[in-house]
């Protein structure tokens, strides 16, 4: 109906929706990239035991689990948008750590796990914290669409990630430089993030 279509134009040239998507595609970005190369990176370039490499993953999960329940009580206290940025800092911090693990001689074991803790802190809480943000700033009547369309954001950059950062490790020889890749679009991640502080219209 008219009403229903009113809702919709509005919710198209809602700036936020796209800013939002655009954020949560960068961290389809910057998510694959310990999935899909901090194994290799920690047995080839940290010369960790395969068997340790491997488990880094886990890893992962352990940090998650500690992060979702934190980040998520400090967003219901100050704010949805600050506890996204904190998780973003979070990941930020844990991929600088994962990059520079190797230069610490005898201490690179307990820097990179150190590291991917602190990584999956950060990364425990993204997934609740933009979808519980995307149901704060839009209304009832749009937030379904809101919802499935930041998912196909997300998806873009999940499917992209890999191969454009195995590509940049294959040019550099090197897998810091994939990681470096996920800093890169943390911040990015961030920065669109910020921009949904606007109730602008797209023209």
């Amino acid at each position: 109906n008219e009403k229903s279509f009113r809702h919709l134009i509005k919710f198209i040239k809602d700036l936020r929706l796209w800013m939002l998507g655009i954020s949560y595609m960068f961290v389809g970005f910057y998510i694959m990239v310990p999935f899909t190369f901090l194994t290799t990176y920690a047995y080839q370039e940290i010369l960790l035991p395969y068997n340790i490499a491997a488990a880094l993953i886990s890893v992962i999960a352990i940090g998650a689990i500690p992060g979702k329940l934190i980040l998520a009580s400090f967003s219901e206290g100050a704010g949805r948008f600050k506890a996204m940025i904190l998780s973003g800092i979070m990941s930020i911090m844990g991929f600088t750590g994962i990059i520079i693990a190797g230069v610490f001689p005898s201490l690179e074991f307990i820097a990179i796990i150190f590291s991917t803790i602190i990584y999956g802190i950060g990364y425990g809480s993204v997934w609740p914290l933009y979808m519980a943000y995307a149901s704060d700033i839009f209304s009832e009547e749009t937030v379904g669409a809101a919802l499935g369309l930041l998912t196909v954001f997300l998806g873009i950059g999940c499917m992209v990630s890999p191969p454009v950062a195995g590509w940049m490790a294959d040019l550099t020889r090197t897998f810091k430089i994939s990681f470096l890749f996920a800093v890169i679009t943390s911040l990015l991640s961030m920065l669109f993030l910020i921009l949904t502080r606007t109730k602008r219209k797209l023209s």
